[in-house]
């Protein structure tokens, strides 16, 4: 009898501290979630290894989003890009319908 108390005793904390860990990664995983702007930087990076072939993007910076008078916004990512032992900068800006989160146009500009 008593050894029956102690086996569910033990199952009991067991169940609580699996509880507790599985709350603890599910917590985990929220803060690594991809961020919102993850699809577009995305995006911005295989435009610009197609517009700039041969070259390696080494450096990544989303600048913000931001909103445009007609209710559409524009994402901005900067890339440090290297190409023939060269670096340079790119600036991807992403234009996005902002009822059907469509990309509605794309804008390398080399810096």
């Amino acid at each position: 009898m008593f050894g029956n108390i102690v086996v569910k005793t033990v199952l009991l904390l067991l169940s609580l501290a699996h509880g507790e860990t599985a709350l603890h990664l599910e917590q985990a995983h929220a803060a690594v979630a991809a961020p919102g702007y993850a699809k577009w930087g995305r995006l911005a990076m295989e435009e610009a290894a197609k517009a700039y072939s041969g070259a390696d993007i080494v450096d990544y910076k989303y600048e913000g989003k931001s909103r445009r008078s007609d209710g559409h916004y524009e994402e901005s990512f900067l890339l440090l890009l290297n190409r023939n032992q060269k670096e340079f900068n790119v600036r991807v800006v992403i234009t996005v319908d902002s009822s059907s989160e469509r990309e509605l146009s794309l804008k390398i500009i080399e810096l």
